[in-house]
């Protein structure tokens, strides 16, 4: 196991294993193991140091490959926890606008479209930058409640009156 062309050997191997000549992956890997066997015919007769040497380059040429695979499983990982926050904010608007509007009987249809496309978008995008029960959260959902009470038919004096008021 110690011997510079075992190690060489073991090296070649392992750059070999799964290698998809398909991908700039493998035709760098095979380019390398070309390389490599290359110099192994052309230079060797004697000198066990040539397998040491190209052992090592081996190894380097690994160990940059290992670096850019963890770089690009890093940024995946990035990547799909990003748009699994995503897609939970969205959730979560969703369901807090459906709720509200499963609640009350009469909606008026642009009312309806316009929280279930822009405010939902809206929301989610709130809860991503400050989170469920952030003011600004918690403001867009106040915001929305009273614009839907304030669509409703009004029966009473007070809600008028309050209507009323409420307009700038």
């Amino acid at each position: 196991r110690t011997h510079p062309a075992r190690q060489l050997l073991d090296r070649l191997a392992r750059a070999a294993i799964g290698l998809d000549e398909a991908s700039a992956r493998g035709e760098a890997t095979l380019a390398k193991l070309g390389h490599v066997v290359g110099r192994v015919l052309a230079e060797f007769d004697d000198e066990l140091g040539l397998f040491a040497e190209l052992a090592e380059e081996m190894q380097a040429f690994l160990a940059r490959q290992d670096e850019a695979e963890d770089a690009i499983a890093a940024r995946t990982a990035r990547l799909v926890a990003e748009r699994e926050r995503r897609e939970i904010a969205r959730i979560l608007a969703e369901e807090e606008v459906d709720r509200r509007l499963a609640e009350r009987e009469w909606v008026p249809d642009a009312v309806h479209a316009m929280l279930e496309d822009v405010w939902v978008r809206s929301l989610a995008q709130a809860h991503l930058e400050h989170g469920e029960g952030s003011a600004p959260w918690r403001s867009m959902l106040d915001t929305m409640d009273e614009l839907l009470w304030s669509v409703e038919p009004k029966a009473s004096a007070e809600d008028r009156r309050r209507l009323v008021a409420g307009i700038p």
